[in-house]
């Protein structure tokens, strides 16, 4: 079974927005149910359940397998994957080693999130006391000592503050504009505007986007995601019981990973492989999945790509091949991420509209490509498409996945 293909045989997800007071595990149940559904199997048939998750919770693999009713019979897989935006594609590197080894025969893959497990999550670094700074909370539980150290004192403070340091440095070196940058944010915009489940539809411009809050120099409002509640799910499993499903499988004929420094100070010298704030590793990601797929960049219809900010995208565009190292923001002018363009980029709205629900905001990612690669996604779909690759970023654009979807 070690050289079987791997196909991704359901898919089904909920709307995104703000279900405030709605738990995450009944985001995933019926996430869960549809992509069995779509597939023709019953709970019974699922013997792998990895779940990605924004709960601080550990256990919440085991409580999503109890809202499922799948907790009276054993599983012979089942975890967890909680390391930020890379969960979904580091979960289909572990239902590949599972579904090869024969430990389980069909893996559901679920992610997502709520508001209320957002607030459990920020609840982990609340003050005990009023006078309680940010720095003693996160030192008082062992964490982040590093930052602590090194950023902290310098004054950034969040995500955002480090993705915006690199995409300063990266329009320093390149000359990339706020309105290449706001280019990724209308395109994401407009498929948004045609699907349902996005959260915000509304039609935006160039203008609109540098025309909104800044909220860290140089990204305004409109450069950053949405957070959002939702949930998705898939069902990956071998070449041989793929074939007997309801639909065509969808082949998943490449993962790469590759991981550097979690911290942004580690980053601001090129380490020793040439490897930077700006010049990532997801180049090695990039590499490693298009050499196992048998294929090239340009051989791509789509590409699904994490969107936490505008920058993520087109330094994404660049490490995976499809820009030379500083073109990512000319690349993004002209519609090209457009439908009807070079290549069409989230195509159900991505982060930046459809929403980001957390840790497993991917799987809707991985969802949207067999989605268009089936040619199921009627006014947003892509023509002929046959190869699409999904893009998944954590930390501070310090660890990347790559993975490649292809169709019969």
């Amino acid at each position: 079974m070690a050289d079987q293909r791997l196909a991704v045989v359901g898919i089904g997800g909920t709307a995104y927005g703000n279900p405030e007071g709605y738990p995450v595990t009944s985001l995933h149940v019926e996430a869960a149910k549809q992509a069995m559904d779509d597939a023709g199997l019953s709970k019974r048939d699922i013997d792998g359940l990895i779940v990605c998750d924004h709960s601080p919770d550990v256990k919440t693999a085991y409580r999503t397998a109890e809202h499922m009713g799948m907790a009276t019979w054993p599983k012979q897989f089942l975890t967890a994957v909680t390391n930020g935006g890379v969960a979904a594609a580091m979960a289909n590197d572990l239902a590949a080693h599972a579904l090869r080894s024969g430990e389980a025969t069909n893996v559901l893959i679920v992610g997502g999130g709520s508001g209320r497990t957002r607030r459990q999550a920020q609840a982990a670094l609340a003050p005990t006391t009023p006078a309680q700074s940010y720095t003693e909370r996160v030192a008082g539980r062992g964490q982040e000592t590093m930052s602590l150290e090194f950023d902290v004192p310098y004054g950034p403070f969040g995500v955002i503050s480090f993705y915006a340091l690199a995409a300063q440095r990266h329009m320093y070196e390149y000359g990339t504009t706020s309105e290449q940058m706001a280019a990724v944010s209308v395109a994401c915009r407009k498929h948004a505007y045609m699907n349902p489940r996005a959260m915000k539809r509304e039609p935006i411009t160039i203008d609109d986007v540098i025309n909104s809050p800044y909220i860290c120099e140089p990204f305004h409002l409109l450069d950053c995601c949405l957070p959002a509640g939702g949930s998705d799910a898939y069902i990956v499993t071998t070449e041989d019981r793929a074939r007997d499903l309801r639909h065509p499988p969808i082949w998943m004929d490449g993962i790469g990973h590759a991981h550097s420094a979690y911290h942004t100070g580690l980053l601001c010298t090129r380490s020793d492989y040439g490897f930077d704030m700006i010049r990532q590793v997801g180049k090695v990601a990039g590499e490693r999945a298009f050499a196992e797929a048998g294929i090239e960049p340009k051989d791509i219809d789509l590409v699904e790509l994490y969107d936490s900010f505008t920058m993520t995208v087109l330094m994404q565009l660049e490490d995976f091949g499809f820009a030379p190292k500083g073109d990512g923001g000319p690349f993004a002018e002209g519609g090209r991420l457009e439908l009807g363009g070079e290549l069409p980029l989230n195509t159900n709205g991505g982060m930046l509209s459809m929403g980001q629900s957390g840790v497993g905001s991917t799987v809707m990612f991985m969802n949207e490509a067999v989605a268009q690669l089936r040619g199921d996604c009627g006014e947003l779909q892509v023509p002929d498409a046959k190869h699409a690759l999904v893009g998944s970023v954590s930390g501070t654009m310090s660890n990347y996945g790559a993975t490649i979807f292809t169709a019969d």
